[in-house]
């Protein structure tokens, strides 16, 4: 259960980056900056409900 709160705590710290990241290269005058250096927006972390099913260790390996 820890792991995953870790991983959903992890998916959130990432989305929050990514959506800030997002924001920022679309608001003046970082926009300029962004546009030259051709940063693009990118699509926030999720996953389906399939790859959320329990994981067996078993078969990583």
């Amino acid at each position: 259960m820890e792991v995953k709160e870790q991983l959903s705590g992890a998916r959130r710290f990432y989305n929050a980056a990514l959506a800030e990241y997002n924001n920022s290269i679309m608001t003046f005058p970082s926009n300029v900056i962004a546009a030259i250096v051709d940063f693009k927006s990118e699509d926030l972390f999720s996953s389906s409900n399939e790859k959320r099913e329990n994981v067996s260790i078993k078969d990583l390996f």
